[in-house]
């Protein structure tokens, strides 16, 4: 890995986690401002042209959060992202967005999470995941108890909404991992996808 590229690119389970491009961020903020997404958020706030760019230009060497386009199939589909890294505790909040429906139903948000989990325990040599998700997107509470998370304690945001905090340790993500990457069958991309 070069030690100066941030986020680090990585590709396995036929995904490819590719630093974010500037020519990608309108199509970034409509995904985003999308209600799909947007109301699994916890900020639901419309994203403006403006904030975006601001936003890129916050992360670009910022090396406690690091953001990817996630592409399959050489198709980028979504964002993933690792938040508030703190390589002495070895910690991370991670997140991730699948913006195309037909995507959303299959084995592929369990290759970009595999990818994106891979990244934190193995590359960046993390030992604790620390998500948080709405209470009531049962979906990725059961996707992510899948992965090998355990529930841990609830919060109640500004807006009233109900929160649930998982954790992944690197132990029971080994643990829960061969289960469902024997499904896997993706070959690995032969190439870097270009940026659209």
């Amino acid at each position: 890995m070069n030690a100066l590229a941030w986020p680090p690119e990585f590709s396995r389970y036929g995904v490819t986690l590719a630093p974010i491009q500037h020519s990608q961020l309108e199509m970034i903020r409509h995904w985003r401002n999308d209600p799909s997404i947007a109301n699994m958020m916890r900020s639901t706030a419309l994203i403006t042209a403006e904030q975006q760019c601001q936003w890129f230009t916050r992360i670009q060497h910022d090396r406690q959060q690091a953001y990817w386009m996630i592409y399959f199939r050489q198709e980028p589909i979504g964002v993933a992202s690792l938040a508030r890294i703190n390589p002495s505790q070895g910690t991370a909040e991670p997140g991730l967005y699948i913006y195309p429906a037909h995507y959303r139903q299959n084995i592929v948000p369990f290759c970009v999470a595999f990818a994106l989990h891979d990244v934190a325990f193995e590359q960046l040599q993390l030992h604790t995941l620390q998500s948080i998700v709405l209470a009531t997107n049962t979906a990725a509470l059961r996707f992510n108890l899948q992965c090998g998370y355990e529930n841990m304690q609830q919060e109640l945001s500004d807006d009233g909404r109900t929160w649930q905090w998982q954790q992944l340790t690197h132990q029971s993500y080994a643990k829960a991992k061969p289960a469902i990457t024997r499904f896997i069958r993706y070959d690995q991309p032969q190439s870097t996808p270009q940026p659209h």
